[in-house]
């Protein structure tokens, strides 16, 4: 395949050709990778290392791929890309631990199982980044069932108090053996190597799909869970890990009556603030995008008033992902992105600020329309952990040959 070759815009204090304000000074670019991807992709920032990032992705041919890349002023230079599996490789995620230098892990939904037979696999593989060269483990099955799990998609993410500790929740499609039972799986990484320590059920009233895990970033062992049930329903569950891999599941809460979920939603944890998170998501089919603060206090999240961030009207007319980040650097403040499929096809984002326990004020929501270009999937959003205010989201592009593209965002008056 052809490396990454593109140029990020619009970063620092200089005005490049091409940029598009958003938000409160938020700045936005958007560079074509060359990648025609099948949609799964996902963006991580190195902790340790200022500028470096990976990028996982299901190319074409929907093979797994993982990218190291190298940000300087306006570019980026692509180092190694790697293929983790040769099968259909889908709905991926991956992940840098923030307490062990150069270790990341990628999980995905595999076609291939160790047991044999075709499905819907849960797999995962882990991964050293030296410079911009990646070495990366064979890929391990860590489906727990006898048969396939019938994976919809997966996400990840690393205990940020535990060195190589990896959480990751995978919803799973009705089939003989459960109906629609969303499972927590706690790993272990070491090295190239990983481990499957233990699982739990989640959800299992019926089908669930989509899911976002946040880590409580003011307690060490504790992080939330979020997913779309039977009735297009959103739930939050509050759960905790130990050292030796046992989860200690919370109360199951769900986000709001209203049903209709069918955009993917996303959830954030408040740097500077236990068992505080912010999430997005939809509902009413896919016309509407919110977003909410919910608190954690004595095993109970009480949530408060949601805001409405967009309403395309519906006809015809629908928005079809978002996601949300908080800054660890300036507190109350969270970014929020989400495309619109509608007769311009767009990307929008919003700086939010939150007051008291769960009041949200928003800034002014910018509309970005590139060159007609209908954006989906904004899937991965990550924060740079070395720039206060800037982030990289990853999107696919539907009317650009389902071309893979890294936007860049800055904040620049809120600081945030």
């Amino acid at each position: 395949m052809t490396p990454f070759g593109y140029t990020v815009l619009g970063f620092g204090s200089g005005v490049s050709a091409g940029e598009v304000p958003i938000a409160e000074d938020l700045t936005y670019s958007a560079t074509d990778t060359g990648v025609v991807t099948q949609a799964s992709h996902s963006i991580a920032m190195c902790p340790y290392n200022a500028n470096k990032c990976l990028v996982m992705y299901a190319a074409q041919d929907a093979d797994g791929h993982v990218a190291s890349g190298t940000i300087d002023g306006d570019t980026i230079t692509w180092g190694t890309i790697v293929e983790f599996s040769d099968k259909d490789s889908q709905a991926g995620y991956c992940a840098f631990d923030p307490s062990t230098e150069n270790s990341f892990v990628v999980v995905w939904r595999d076609s291939w199982s160790a047991g044999g037979g075709a499905g819907r696999a849960h797999a995962a593989a882990a991964g050293t980044l030296s410079g911009t060269a990646i070495t990366i483990g064979s890929k391990v099955d860590i489906a727990t069932s006898g048969t396939l799990e019938y994976v919809l998609e997966t996400n990840c993410m690393f205990n940020p108090n535990r060195a190589g500790q990896v959480v990751s929740l995978s919803p799973n499609a009705d089939n003989t053996t459960r109906s629609g039972a969303a499972e927590v799986k706690s790993l272990t990484v070491s090295g190239t190597g990983i481990s499957l320590d233990e699982m739990s059920v989640v959800h299992t009233t019926d089908t669930t799909r989509q899911c976002e895990l946040a880590w409580d970033m003011e307690d060490s062992d504790q992080f939330f869970m979020m997913y779309v049930g039977s009735g297009d329903y959103n739930y939050v569950r509050p759960a905790t890990v130990a050292a030796d891999g046992t989860f200690t599941l919370g109360t199951e809460h769900t986000l709001d009556s209203a049903g209709g979920a069918q955009v993917l939603q996303c959830i954030a944890s408040d740097w500077n603030n236990a068992g505080r998170i912010v999430v997005t998501y939809g509902k009413s089919g896919r016309r509407y995008v919110y977003a909410r603060v919910g608190n954690l206090s004595g095993g109970t999240i009480t949530w408060g008033t949601e805001v409405e961030l967009d309403d395309v009207g519906g006809g015809g007319e629908y928005i079809n992902a978002s996601t949300v980040q908080m800054d660890k650097n300036t507190p109350n403040k969270f970014l929020v992105l989400w495309d619109e499929e509608t007769a311009g096809d767009a990307l929008t984002a919003v700086v939010g600020t939150i007051s008291g326990t769960n009041t949200i004020t928003l800034g002014t929501p910018v509309t970005s329309v590139m060159s007609g270009n209908a954006w989906k999937r904004v899937r991965s959003c990550a924060r740079d952990p070395f720039n206060p205010g800037r982030f990289f989201s990853a999107i696919v592009d539907s009317q650009d040959s389902e071309q893979l593209h890294i936007i860049g965002h800055q904040v620049a008056s809120t600081e945030l």
